[in-house]
């Protein structure tokens, strides 16, 4: 069900919007179309590829999160028999050692997060460049008027806002 959400609700808006936008701007001018849909490929790509790596991390981050519920859930269960037995050092030092573990599988995997953002800040920057370049030197030539530089600049934030958040409809299609 959440995939099927994800898919109709997510993706399909996210492909119109593509085939659009690509479809418009073509018709201004084809090598502006063909930079937006060669990147827009590039970062489709970037986030799969990363995300898909990136799996192997959060399956065992969250291995040892069900780890961590597991332990606390024994230790709360068992609390009259920790007691009676004076277990209470050993069970401490136990949890410890299991938070410390989540704590840091937790962390590598927001670090990786972060560096997943930093690369779509990178594209999503280059893209800006690109158009810059492409804008004004079109411009310049009479190609192309600032009213077209605007709507391109619109539909570029747009799918940058519409593409970063595919990224957590990949993430979420894994884990489904």
């Amino acid at each position: 069900e959440t995939l099927g959400d994800r898919l109709t609700w997510e993706v399909l808006p996210l492909v119109v919007k593509i085939l659009s936008i690509v479809a418009v701007v073509s018709f201004i001018n084809k090598w502006i179309a063909i930079v937006i849909a060669v990147w827009i490929f590039i970062f489709l790509l970037f986030n799969i590829i990363f995300s898909r790596w990136k799996l192997k991390y959060d399956i065992l981050a969250a291995e040892i999160d069900s780890k961590t519920t597991g332990y606390l859930s024994d230790t709360i269960i068992n609390q009259n028999t920790i007691q009676l037995f004076n277990g209470y050092k050993f069970e401490s030092k136990g949890y410890k050692n299991v938070t410390e573990e989540q704590a840091k599988i937790t962390k590598l995997s927001w670090n990786l997060d972060s560096i997943m953002e930093a690369g779509q800040g990178f594209l999503g920057f280059l893209i800006q460049f690109l158009l810059f370049y492409f804008a004004i030197k079109y411009w310049e030539q009479g190609l192309i008027t600032i009213g077209v530089f605007v709507l391109l600049e619109v539909y570029i934030i747009s799918l940058i806002d519409q593409l970063w958040g595919f990224t957590r409809v990949i993430r979420h299609a894994y884990q489904a």
